[in-house]
């Protein structure tokens, strides 16, 4: 499966050399529409109002191939053809990017000189007759010494703000401010990071940039801003040692729960590993996706409804989901998540302690009621004790001291007492179930120093 799309309240994919379309709710599913598709795997399109045809189209690239898809004629188009045919111009060839930007498609990154980038006339992706009258709305070539180019492999095309296009490279960031035929340039941003990939970043509501650079999750509050780390040392190893050469990468707003979605599937189609960033929390969670569910492409819907503002990803199997809160399963699977906390020391790791009991308030109660509703179900506590908290990030569940269950009804849920010494501890809580849910509101602890560590 190669990118999903939504263009209107039309849900476009490319999977296995073929273009499917289907209306965002429609429970019958998919249909392939025309005989033309893609061969490659990183495939970016741009809707835009054909000036032949009146209607919107999706104007799409795989760095090898250019398609028109035209959902409302059920068909796929050549756009080189059509260029040749009803345009003006040449179609640049083999570029591996696409955006839109003032009004002009853009294209960037052809296989032959990664630092390069095109834009079509203003309205009229048709047209790419470089310099032709009127010059106002001309087509631009990015070759133009006096208009500036990245002195970087381009990587990313982001638009940002209304006057701005941030050319994410390598390991640079350049910005185009303005529109080339009214004087606008090139100008060189950072050499602090780069963008790993044409999909990894983000907008939330606020026009807040989000994107995965050279040493993490970085974030810029505006255009002409600088990008700051966000995720830091908490995911090293993670978010800063991509293979960029084996794993495609997509980052994707959730605005529902304010989060950051981060997918990492490897080319080969093996098991990912996915990232949760939540906004609010200033924290990072590990999501997992079963066999066959690994996302490929991701798009966030902007439907009417409030179901349909969620992430659509396409998956390994070649079918293509969404996020539903009303499911308590996947497909039919059950779901096993977990939350963890710890390692645990007193007084700087100096003493042992003894925890004496642990008490667990749901998310849908209160410290006064606890009492349960429909949002939170029962869900098992493993708590792990060792010398030292080296020996805790070893450990499986199985190495739990002590395990029980927390909410098992909908009384009252007292302090559970558990009398277990150690230099080091840690908890994790967890539920594996397709039938159910769970929230929890905070788990308190009570310990009691033992005396110094030997």
């Amino acid at each position: 499966m190669s990118p999903v799309l939504q263009s209107g309240q039309y849900v476009i994919a490319f999977t296995s050399g073929k273009v499917y379309s289907g209306a965002l709710n429609d429970e019958d599913g998919m249909a392939q529409i025309g005989t033309l598709g893609f061969t490659g795997t990183t495939i970016g399109s741009v809707a835009m109002k054909d000036p032949i045809a009146g209607h919107t189209m999706l104007y799409s690239i795989d760095g090898t191939q250019e398609l028109v898809v035209d959902v409302l004629g059920a068909n796929v188009l050549n756009w080189r053809d059509r260029v040749a045919t009803i345009g003006k111009g040449t179609l640049p060839e083999q570029c591996q990017l696409i955006t839109r930007y003032l009004g002009r498609v853009v294209l960037a990154r052809p296989q032959d000189n990664v630092e390069i980038f095109y834009l079509s006339r203003i309205a009229n992706p048709l047209d790419w007759d470089f310099g032709a009258d009127p010059v106002a709305t001309t087509a631009i070539a990015g070759t133009d010494p006096s208009i500036g180019a990245p002195a970087d492999a381009i990587r990313a095309l982001i638009t940002t703000g209304d006057d701005y296009l941030l050319f994410g490279c390598q390991s640079s960031l350049y910005v185009l401010v303005g529109d080339p035929a009214y004087g606008g340039r090139v100008f060189h941003k950072t050499d602090r990071t780069g963008v790993v990939g044409p999909h990894a970043w983000a907008y939330d509501e606020h026009q807040r940039l989000f994107f995965l650079g050279n040493g993490g999750l970085y974030t810029m509050a505006g255009p002409n801003d600088m990008p700051e780390n966000i995720s830091g040392r908490r995911m090293r190893g993670i978010l800063d040692r991509v293979d960029l050469e084996d794993v495609k990468i997509h980052v994707r707003y959730e605005a529902f729960r304010k989060e950051l979605h981060i997918y990492m599937t490897p080319d080969d189609e093996s098991t990912g590993t996915h990232v949760i960033y939540s906004i609010p929390d200033n924290a990072f969670f590990l999501d997992e996706y079963q066999t066959g569910h690994q996302p490929t492409a991701a798009v966030e819907l902007d439907g009417a409804e409030d179901n349909d503002r969620r992430i659509m990803i396409g998956g390994t199997d070649g079918y293509v989901r969404r996020w539903d809160d009303d499911e308590t399963g996947d497909d039919n699977e059950e779901i096993d998540s977990w939350y963890q906390s710890g390692p645990i020391e007193g007084k700087n790791g100096g003493v042992e302690v003894l925890l004496e009991e642990i008490h667990g308030f749901p998310g849908s109660g209160t410290a006064a009621t606890q009492i349960l509703n429909d949002d939170s179900s029962k869900v098992d506590y493993y708590w792990f004790v060792a010398d030292t908290p080296q020996e805790l990030l070893n450990f499986g569940w199985d190495d739990a001291v002590t395990t029980g269950t927390l909410f098992a009804s909908d009384a009252y849920d007292a302090a559970i007492g558990i009398r277990r010494a150690g230099g080091a501890h840690m908890v994790r809580v967890r539920q594996t179930s397709k039938t159910s849910t769970w929230s929890l509101e905070r788990l308190t602890a009570r310990f009691k120093e033992k005396g110094r560590r030997r």
